[in-house]
């Protein structure tokens, strides 16, 4: 749990914004390590149970992380969201009431159902909501892994090939250089327009003014330094919308900046003939290594989740290694270093995944909405919102893992003993959750066959798209455009230091970055 800990940290350090609050930080900390600690608990549960060891241990286990994951799921992640979305803890309460009226209302009419329709009575109602939950985490894993399973080695893979790299990064420095000057002209117009009736000594507009001179050398008058009273509620609008613009200008420039750092590594890797390019070599290997390795275990995955309901013939790897090497030989159940490394080996798939899942949050482009970015540039209510996404497919990846390895005629393990009466639901139950998951077969070959995202084209979802390795549309002339881009960059770069005027090709001045 150690590293796990020490990666969460890690993980929010590089992307929350540095005036993200400390109450925010370990909020969201509690949620990726409780996360990770279901999808390493499973494999010491499974280890445990064949041996029948610590069982006490694991029942008050698994309901700390249960209980854990809906206290920071619904209550905790939504407060801190809409707290930071509005600024009023009153108003954060007033818009939670709302929703929590809706489930309150739901929840009734699952009461009158359940003790006056059916004779499942309360347990059932109990279990309904367990199978919605976990129906909707399997959802989320299906969208997310489905895609992460198959992108995560191919970016992998990509990245050993400095030259095919270097064109894929040439290509998207199109795109990232024009969504970078977009943003910047939406922030002028939104600080103009602010201008007119806000303060100018406000945070936000200081923010603003500061961010455009430093980034762009773009000046701005104080005219409105002084403006007249207005509507409070008009007023609070338009610092939300200058602290949105600047916030979606700031992501689009540690974008540029983090794509043209890599656009300067695999130029100077392709020409460098030094130690350092003997280091870049190495990490070349190491990145087909990791793709190609990463690639086995995603189809040993996929393919065992879509041939679980094969009971006749065993197919997925996963399963019949896990019979070979431990069902079949329970006396390495008593060696303790045994028993580590085989929780060790079980828990690999399902960190994948959640890894998958995590990877796919990285790469999803919400335009101007939810997303991690990198460079202390995620705001609290994305981190907020990406953190729930990953909260919520903890418990259903663990149920749907247990189906992939198929442990044949075992003790029911601590964790099935407390999942396992959702059986009685009628159409969100077992054999839903069993089947439901084979989706992520689709999922992944729209991904493979780069057509998720015509897909989502096709129906109106093209603001909801991930990031792809592969996008031949138009990619001599991108490649040609990018190159050029990169090339007057570093130009500028260098002047700059040299203490030479920096102008751009596209007809405005920037500062250094």
């Amino acid at each position: 749990m150690a590293v796990f800990g020490i990666w969460a940290a890690w993980t929010l350090y590089r992307y929350a914004a540095i005036a993200t609050q400390k109450r925010v930080l370990f909020v969201a900390y509690m949620g990726f390590l409780v996360s990770f600690g279901c999808v390493v608990l499973i494999s010491f549960d499974i280890d445990n149970t064949l041996a029948n060891r610590y069982r006490g241990f694991l029942y008050y286990a698994w309901r700390v992380m249960y209980w854990s994951l809906q206290a920071l799921s619904w209550v905790l992640f939504p407060f801190n969201m809409e707290k930071e979305r509005t600024g009023s803890w009153k108003k954060s309460l007033h818009r939670n009431a709302i929703w929590w009226g809706v489930y309150a209302f739901v929840g009734l009419v699952a009461i009158v159902y359940f003790l006056g329709v059916t004779d499942i009575g309360f347990p059932g109602m109990i279990a309904f909501a367990y199978a919605a939950s976990n129906s909707f985490g399997l959802l989320l894993i299906i969208l997310f892994a489905g895609y992460g399973l198959v992108s995560a080695p191919q970016w992998f893979y990509l990245k050993s090939k400095p030259k095919e790299y270097l064109e894929h990064l040439y290509m998207r420095a199109v795109v990232v250089d024009d969504s970078r000057l977009s943003a910047k002209y939406d922030l002028q117009d939104v600080l103009n327009d602010a201008k007119k009736t806000v303060d100018m000594s406000d945070p936000n507009m200081i923010a603003a003014s500061s961010f455009l001179s430093s980034e762009y050398g773009l000046t701005t008058s104080n005219r409105g330094a002084h403006a007249p009273a207005s509507d409070p509620g008009a007023e609070k609008d338009k610092t939300t919308a200058v602290r949105d613009a600047l916030q979606t200008a700031k992501r689009a420039t540690s974008s540029w900046r983090q794509l043209l750092k890599e656009c300067q590594i695999y130029e100077d890797m392709i020409t460098e003939q030094s130690l350092v390019s003997v280091l870049h070599k190495a990490y070349c290997i190491w990145m087909k290594i990791l793709g190609i390795s990463s690639g086995i275990l995603s189809f040993l995955i996929i393919f065992g989740q879509s041939t679980i309901f094969i009971d006749f013939w065993w197919l997925s790897i996963l399963a019949i290694g896990f019979r070979k090497g431990v069902w079949e030989q329970p006396e390495i159940l008593a060696n303790p270093v045994a028993s580590f490394f085989i929780q060790a080996l079980i828990t690999i798939p399902p960190l994948w995944i959640f890894y998958s899942c995590f990877f796919s949050l990285t790469k999803l482009k919400l335009a101007r909405f939810y997303g991690l970015y990198p460079n202390h540039n995620t705001d609290t209510v994305s981190l907020m919102w990406c953190g729930g996404m990953l909260i919520r497919i903890a418990f259903p990846l663990v149920y749907n893992y247990l189906f992939v390895l198929r442990i044949p005629d075992h003790p029911a393990t601590v964790f099935e003993e407390m999942q396992g009466f959702m059986n009685v639901v009628p159409l969100l139950g077992a054999k839903f959750a069993e089947y439901f998951p084979l989706l992520i077969l689709v999922v992944a070959l729209l991904t493979v066959s780069n057509t998720y995202a015509k897909l989502l084209n096709m129906l109106g979802l093209g603001s909801v798209l991930y990031e792809s390795p592969e996008d031949p549309k138009g990619r001599a002339k991108l490649m040609e455009d990018g190159k050029r881009i990169i090339a007057r960059e570093r130009q500028n770069r260098a002047g700059v230091e040299a203490g030479t005027t920096r102008v751009v090709g596209r007809g405005y001045a920037e500062l250094p970055n």
